[in-house]
């Protein structure tokens, strides 16, 4: 799993410098923002995950595509609410290991 966040990560780098190739990863913001799934923020994950993966975890969460949109807290819209809290907590998690 931890393989898996790192690659997403390098590819979350890789759109940054191509504005071409955010577009076409959209499936892979499907998965990333999952609130049903949380497949790199799940409890599970954070208690059971490598210091590299909780490295991981930080440098998704405070990525140039994901970290503006979840430290701005949008009270009208209780699901970006909702997955703004999911990552913050991840960070949290990260941060006292």
């Amino acid at each position: 799993m931890t393989e898996a966040l790192c690659a997403t990560c390098l590819l979350l780098k890789m759109a940054s410098a191509d504005i071409g190739a955010e577009k076409k990863l959209d499936n892979l913001w499907n998965i990333v923002l999952d609130m049903d799934k949380q497949l790199f923020v799940s409890e599970k994950f954070l208690t059971v995950a490598s210091e590299d993966g909780m490295y991981s975890v930080m440098g998704l969460s405070l990525s140039e595509q994901v970290g503006p949109h979840l430290l701005m807290y949008d009270f009208s819209s209780s699901k970006k609410t909702q997955l703004s809290k999911i990552y913050m907590n991840s960070m949290l998690a990260a941060l006292s290991m």
